[in-house]
């Protein structure tokens, strides 16, 4: 009996094929949803105690290995990472974007003397995890990788939230209001703008892969797949990206009327 709690299990993996893999893989994933769940359907770890996190945490990521090691990169899985990578892109750009327009249409506007103090202008891209069944995707090499990808995505999405060491958003711009700025500053004079994808592709980690060779792999796919433990195989199934722009107007105020003053 494999023990997925032992620490040879990694050397294990490596060295058996993709069988055996698979047999892990099942009892990695059974043993997640055995700790996700306390009274049927309560989908526990949203409000689960710091040990069972740490414990699904590192199951999460020993299943990501296992994906990894798995990834077959066929002409199918190849033509939607490419779609993905340049998805992704475009939607970082926009991010980005947006974000800035709208502190232009901010600097535009007349100040609201008895309300605004300060501003917090932030735009978030980010996995919107399982919503409904259009959220991930069903493909043709599911039966080889024989992952639960559906529930599985929607446990590493909030992990990505509430474990150790990730982020839920794969690129977060946020601009500092100043007074002094006009309506025609430009995005990167804001910093505001997509300096990391600057033509090097960021095929890292288990991105460095000769089917990838072709492509210059975007940092948001780079976020994905090295920064969270979604594995390839999770990033091809993806079908939830949700992209933000948001301004949020600050009123601080002390128990005697007195109001913050960002210059003090």
């Amino acid at each position: 009996m494999i023990d997925i709690y032992s620490d040879e299990l990694r050397d294990y993996i490596y060295e058996v094929d993709n069988a055996k893999r698979r047999e892990v893989l099942l009892l990695v994933e059974k043993e997640i949803k055995r700790l996700n769940t306390k009274g049927a359907n309560d989908f526990y770890l949203l409000s689960a105690d710091e040990e069972t996190i740490d414990k699904i945490e590192d199951l999460v990521n020993t299943r990501c290995l296992i994906l990894n090691l798995m990834f077959q990169a066929t002409d199918s899985e190849i033509k939607r990472f490419k779609t993905l990578n340049k998805l992704l892109y475009e939607l970082t750009l926009k991010t980005y974007r947006r974000t800035a327009n709208l502190y232009r249409a901010l600097l535009k506007s007349e100040k609201c003397e008895w309300f605004d103090d300060d501003y917090c202008i932030e735009g978030t891209l980010r996995f919107g995890g399982y919503n409904d069944e259009t959220s991930v995707l069903r493909l043709e090499e599911d039966d080889f990788y024989g992952s639960d990808f559906a529930y599985m995505l929607d446990v590493v999405h909030v992990i990505t939230d509430k474990g150790r060491h990730s982020c839920e958003e794969i690129i977060q711009p946020s601009i500092h209001y100043n007074p002094k700025h006009t309506p025609n500053i430009t995005d990167v004079e804001l910093d505001c703008y997509d300096y990391l994808d600057d033509g090097v592709t960021w095929a890292e980690g288990w991105l460095r892969h000769p089917a990838f060779d072709p492509f210059c792999v975007c940092y948001a796919i780079h976020d994905i797949c090295t920064h969270k433990p979604y594995s390839i195989p999770d990033l091809l199934r993806m079908n939830d990206f949700w992209s933000e722009a948001k301004l949020v107007c600050q009123h601080i105020v002390n128990q005697d009327g007195t109001r913050w003053d960002r210059n003090a």
